[in-house]
This record gives structure tokens, sequence and C-alpha cells, in this order.
């Protein structure tokens, strides 16, 4: 089939001037435009179904026969009609449609222009596949917008690499709603072979619907796991095996994200999960479970060390340096997750984390206990934490700005709560020391325990406080696309 040729630049489209052609797919051309009155870049979706138009020397377009003009007619009639919805659909992961109008002897869509890089190229950046981490980041939010979308009647028949855009903030949008349709059964046949279930490349295949939109999101998945898209549909039609992944949950990515993509590429429309729902709730992590296993190990080790140097006496506060060692990896671990400085919320969020089955607190006191530690200062237990948390967490923050991390304030702070005022400078300066070993040591087991859950990305906490929302952490050179 031949295509239909793209606007030259410089074209004036109503008020946006044609600045370049960025895609042309199944039934629609698009183009980077400049509203020559705001000077301000939009994308903007020509209407152009391949099959039935082509160009006219002026610019427009005209049917290929006449007998495709009753068809043009009424999909142009469709395209008004879903850009309508469209108009009226905002969500933060979808590409919005600000505007409808005909020129040409056709019809242009809108939309809002969104900077960075489509997930395509950041795949190529990443070594051609990513962790589990990193697939959550980028399709959890797109099952969000998805779900509203289908909430709205309408299916987007495009989902691709090509089509996700990874925004400078680290966050997916949706792109390319040309072949948006409403559910049912459609008269156009407009597919991206390796992304297209049975249905919307034969009609008797049964109707159009979340379940085509879940099939494209499960190749996007595939392709993200394996560097290349899984095989067309057609063939896969024609096997015995209709499996597509060649193993199950090895290396870096676990079998629960291997089962979803399978089930999401079924051939069958009933076999694939049928909602944007169901796909959140078997891709759910448990991520609260992962980051109180990295703090109360870390937490359990601290006192470990400092118990195979320290010896007995009066002048350490144990429920203090207990308290030290729950807050010291609550500290160093939000500063990780938030990319930046933490805030309150983050360390109660975290320190509830570390108390997974019993107190860690008491868990990380009663090791002092045994080894012949007995001064106390208020009890070892979760309100001595908090009370400390903002002292340590000042002082930990300040050191971070120094060139060598000696964590020399955090040090004095440590000592200030956890020795007694009998204590000898001798005492307070070897006391220091062997901190200074500990924490080291700390931090450098939060940051590789974590970071094995975190390449590329950047964890932040819900605005209700109630889980995580992960980003992807763009390349440091991201430029608009």
């Amino acid at each position: 089939m031949q295509r239909v040729s793209p606007l030259p630049c410089g074209t004036l489209l109503a008020d946006y001037v044609v600045d370049q052609h960025i895609g042309t797919g199944g039934f629609g051309t698009a183009y980077l435009c400049e509203d020559r009155y705001l000077k301000k870049k939009f994308v903007v979706k020509e209407f152009t179904p391949h099959h039935l138009v082509m160009r006219l020397p002026d610019g427009g377009l005209a049917v290929r026969q006449m007998a495709d003009q009753c068809p043009f007619e009424l999909q142009r009639g469709s395209y008004l009609k879903e850009a309508q919805a469209l108009a009226r659909f905002s969500h933060p992961h979808i590409a919005r449609a600000v505007r409808y109008f005909e020129a040409n002897h056709t019809a242009y869509l809108v939309m809002e222009y969104e900077t960075g890089r489509n997930l395509r190229a950041y795949l190529r950046e990443r070594g051609g596949s990513v962790t589990d981490q990193e697939l959550e980041a980028i399709v959890r939010p797109l099952c969000d917008g998805l779900g509203k979308l289908h909430a709205a009647g309408l299916i987007h028949r495009d989902v691709k690499p090509d089509n996700v855009l990874i925004r400078q903030d680290g966050s997916p949008v949706l792109l390319d709603f040309g072949a948006v349709r409403p559910f049912g059964d459609a008269a156009d046949v407009i597919f991206t072979p390796g992304y297209a279930p049975p249905e919307q490349l034969e009609s008797r295949f049964g109707p159009q619907g979340a379940w085509t939109d879940i099939y494209a999101l499960g190749a996007t998945m595939y392709e993200m796991l394996e560097g290349a898209p899984p095989p067309d549909a057609r063939l896969r039609l024609m096997r015995t095996d209709a499996r597509v992944l060649a193993q199950r949950g090895g290396g870096r990515n676990a079998t629960r994200i291997h089962d979803l993509v399978e089930r999401c590429l079924a051939l069958q429309a009933e076999e694939r999960p049928q909602s944007m729902r169901e796909i959140l709730q078997l891709l759910r992590n448990d991520d609260e479970a992962m980051l109180g296993a990295i703090l109360k190990d870390t937490s359990l080790k601290m006192v470990v060390h400092f118990m195979n140097w320290a010896t007995p006496n009066d002048n350490l506060y144990l429920d203090e340096l207990a308290a030290f060692a729950v807050a010291f990896p609550v500290i160093d671990l939000s500063w990780r997750i938030g990319d930046g400085i933490p805030d309150t919320e983050m360390y109660q969020r975290l320190l509830g984390a570390s108390y997974l089955g019993t107190g860690a607190v008491e868990q990380c006191a009663q090791p002092l206990q045994e080894k012949g530690f007995s001064r106390s200062r208020a009890g070892s237990n979760k309100n001595l934490c908090v009370a400390r948390m903002h002292d340590y967490a000042a002082a930990y923050l300040l050191d971070r700005q120094s060139e060598n991390w000696t964590y020399a304030l955090l040090r004095e702070q440590i000592a200030r709560h956890c020795l007694s005022a009998t204590a000898t400078a001798v005492d307070k300066d070897g006391f220091k020391e062997l901190m200074a070993d500990v924490v080291n040591r700390a931090r450098g087991r939060v940051k590789r325990e974590f970071g094995k859950y975190t390449s590329n990305v950047t964890w932040h906490l819900n605005e209700d406080g109630t889980g995580w929302i992960k980003r992807i952490r763009p390349p440091t050179d991201l430029v608009p696309s």
C-alpha cells in the first residue's frame, strides 16, 4: 500500500506552521508544529487513511477511487467523535487533545507536545531490557491512564514503545491517538505487527475492547524484557505452542512478570486480563516488605558490628544506641529514595516499615543487653527513635555536603545522645572512631541492597502517604525529541 506523502515544512495548517514530519501511522500522519500566534509547539495529527486517499499537488487529499468516498466520510466522522471524546479527557499520563479542525479535505487533531525520549530509545540506552522496578515504573502509570480511557468507552489500539514517551521528570505518557476507537467491532484494520492481537487483525476473532490494549501492553512489556517485539499474532496462530517467552523468571526479572506478559499475550481474548485494574493487581510489588527487610537487616548488623569491638560499660545508653541503629538506615534510605533531601512523611513511612514483625528498636536492644550493656535512658521503643530522628538527619545531611564523608557532625550527635556525662575524653574518641566504621558499613549496605531494586528508578511517596510511586531517572543528557 502506498502511503500518503507528508506535508512539507512551512505548510500553514489553520494557526499552525509545520516544523517537521515526526511520524506516519496506519491512518494518520503526525507533524511537530508551532502556533504562529502563541509561539508554542504542538503535535498536529492529520487524518490520512492511506488505503483510501492520496496527496494532491496543492496539499489536499482526494480519495483513490470514487468507491472510497463513502468509507472515507464515515471514518472522518468517527475521527471527529473520538477527537471530541479525547478533548474532554484529562490524565497526567495521556497526551491531551486541545483542538480539532478540518482543512485540505480531511481532519486534524491538535495534541499537546511532550518532550523526552520514547520508550524504544530508552531501551536502547539501557542495553535493550530493564529491571522489574523500571518496568513497573513505566507500566503502572500507563495502566492507570489506559484504565481511565477504557472507562470512557475508548481503546487506544496502538500501544507500543514508539508511542510511550519518557518525560524529563521520568514519568511516562502515552502518545498517538490516531487509531482510537470505541469498544466493539471495527470496520478498519489498523495495526502494528507484533503488537496487535487477532481481533484487531480480523473481525472474526471477536470485538475489540480493553483486552485489545492489554495485548499491546503485554507486547510492550515483552520488548522491555527481551529487547525485541514478540512474534506477530498471525504467526503464533499457526503454532501449536502459543507461549512467547523462552524462559520463565530467569535472571533479573521475576516469574510473576513473565507470567503476566504471557497472560497479556494470550491469543484468546478471554484468557487475557480483562481490565487495567487486574493488570495493576498482578503487577503489584510488596515494596513495604522489601524496604523493611533492608532496614531491619542493616540495623541488626550495625549492632553486631558494634558489639564485636565494644566492651560493656556503664557510660553507654543501650536504648540510645538501639534507637540510632534503627534511625540511621531510615535516614540514609530516605535520602536515596527521594534522590534529595527527605521529608518527615518519608521518615515516618520508612520507620513504620522497619517495624515489620516485632519492634526493630527492641530487637536491636536485646543483643546489647545479652552482651552486658545495662544502662538505659528512656527505654527501648519507637518514641525514642522518633525523638532523635531530626537531630541525626540534620547532621547527616550537613555531613554529606562535605568533601570527605567522615560524618563528623553525625558522630558528635551520636556521642552526645549515647554516652553519659561521666564518659572520659578517651572513651568519647574511641566511641566516635568505632561509630565511624559502623556508620560507613551501614551506609554501604543500604546503598548496595537498595541498588539491587532501583536501577535507574527514583521512589516518591504517594500524596496520601500510603505507598510508593516509582519514576524512571532519565539520562542527564536528555533533550527534547
